[in-house]
């Protein structure tokens, strides 16, 4: 089992700032190419600068290639911000982040639907 503190707050939406931005900086394809490197190892590129990783909430261990791309693409970016976002106006994004916040395990709404948690890791991956 591993050691890693779930992430503070701050470093949870400093990751959020950071990945917007970044996907902003890439224009969003280059984002894609490079989350295709990071995800092997359980990390968005934001993660990966932050030595944050995504971790399966029942054995702690860092996820998959495939769940790293289920909850970033599909359901942050396809489900949160195309479908409700269309629908919403952006208050689906408010209440998926904003759930961290009064979660205990700090975890976000697309954390929840795919059965991760967000850790601080104190040492680089690969």
């Amino acid at each position: 089992m591993r050691r890693d503190k779930v992430t503070f707050t701050r470093r949870f939406f400093g990751d959020l700032l950071l990945e917007v931005i970044l996907i902003a900086v890439t224009l969003f394809i280059g984002w894609l190419i490079w989350l295709y490197f990071t995800a092997q190892t359980g990390q968005t590129p934001a993660k990966r600068l932050l030595n944050v990783l995504i971790v399966d909430l029942d054995t702690d261990q860092p996820v998959s290639a495939g769940r790293v791309w289920m909850r970033d693409v599909l359901v942050k970016i396809i489900l949160f911000s195309w479908v409700f976002g269309a629908i919403t106006f952006g208050i689906s994004r408010l209440i998926d982040y904003g759930w961290v916040l009064i979660d205990d395990n700090r975890q976000a709404l697309h954390d929840k639907i795919v059965n991760t948690r967000v850790v601080y890791s104190p040492f680089k991956l690969r």
